[in-house]
């Protein structure tokens, strides 16, 4: 329902349950990934939740963990929205912008301010957002980290900029039925919805990121969840 109440879908009579995962410790879930999609176990171990197919899995961290809301949201934009496309930023960007907590996108008010955001143009047709950001940057926080929080940071603009929030749902569809990855595809959709192209999207971005304030209304809320 928290993800519906932002990204509406309806229930079908007879549509098949869609499946969970769940294990008690990580060893028996990276032996599922191991054994289910041919993972290595490094690559499992560095995982803590995963979405494929119709399903996702992790493993018993705390029943409100913001892993669930972020791998159901795969899992509903793939097999409830039928939004599968777009690319890593925007399937991250949707999952992301779903499970962060009140001012974890706050670094990026620093990057916009600063210019040390990752170019439009080139972030929007990265293939995976966690396997081209390897390594560490200076502050500590993974690049990968930094690039799954920009991915956010652009959904949350358009859902919350006066001039692009009552536009907000047509851009999820429009972009979220492209090709992944396939940048005119993309700004031909963004044109079509919100009425300026990927450079006037990094642009008004990048200021409404530099003025950006607070914004309370979506987070995951996990305190008050059922326990």
């Amino acid at each position: 329902e928290f993800i519906r109440s932002i990204y509406p879908f309806e229930d079908v009579a007879g549509q098949r349950l869609l499946p969970i995962y769940y294990f008690q410790d990580s060893d028996e879930y990276c032996d599922f990934l191991v054994g289910k999609i041919g993972w290595t176990r490094e690559q499992a171990e560095s995982s803590g939740g995963v979405a494929s197919g119709d399903w996702y899995a992790t493993y018993h961290q705390a029943t409100t963990a913001p892993v669930h809301v972020h791998e159901a949201t795969h899992q509903i934009f793939k097999n409830r929205l039928m939004l599968a496309g777009g690319g890593s930023w925007f399937q991250e960007g949707v999952a992301e912008y779903m499970s962060s907590a009140e001012n974890e996108l706050n670094d990026l008010q620093r990057l916009a301010k600063d210019d040390e955001h990752t170019p439009f143009r080139k972030f929007l047709v990265v293939p995976s957002l966690l396997m081209s950001n390897e390594g560490e940057r200076v502050s500590g926080e993974s690049n990968a980290g930094l690039a799954y929080s920009q991915a956010a940071a652009i959904i949350e603009y358009v859902r919350h900029a006066k001039e692009t929030r009552a536009k907000f749902l047509p851009w999820i569809h429009a972009v979220g039925r492209t090709a992944r990855g396939d940048l005119p595809a993309i700004e031909r959709a963004t044109v079509t919805t919100l009425g300026f192209d990927v450079d006037g999207l990094e642009a008004r971005w990048k200021a409404y990121y530099i003025a950006r304030k607070k914004v309370r209304d979506w987070h995951w809320p996990a305190k008050k969840m059922v326990r």
